[in-house]
């Protein structure tokens, strides 16, 4: 891949992220339209919810770029390069990947 690609697909990542960071905010604070719980938001987002918690902790959802891009690599080891044993000690990328080509 590109270094140009890893860029754009890094920003791209991190803005989901951020995203994810401000809409979490609005499901605490008990006004979204889209998810009635965290637990909601997070297995469509497909986070762990536990995992996520851990990140976001206290009142204040205001995250410096430094802690963004910790959150950042610690969702992509964890989607893309960790295997989950009761993933069949694949990675949840490979997973979908999988289950959409037996599809």
């Amino acid at each position: 891949m590109a270094t140009s690609n890893k860029g754009i697909i890094s920003q791209s990542l991190a803005n989901k992220m951020l995203y994810c960071i401000k809409e979490y905010d609005v499901i605490k604070n008990k006004s979204s339209d889209r998810f009635k719980t965290v637990k909601d938001f997070c297995s469509y987002h497909r986070f762990s919810h536990q995992n996520y918690r851990r990140f976001i902790a206290g009142d204040s959802i205001m995250m410096s770029k430094k802690a963004l891009d910790v959150l950042l690599s610690f969702f992509v080891y964890y989607n893309e390069l960790r295997p989950h044993t009761a993933l069949e000690n694949l990675t949840p990328k490979e997973f979908i990947e999988n289950e959409k080509k037996c599809k």
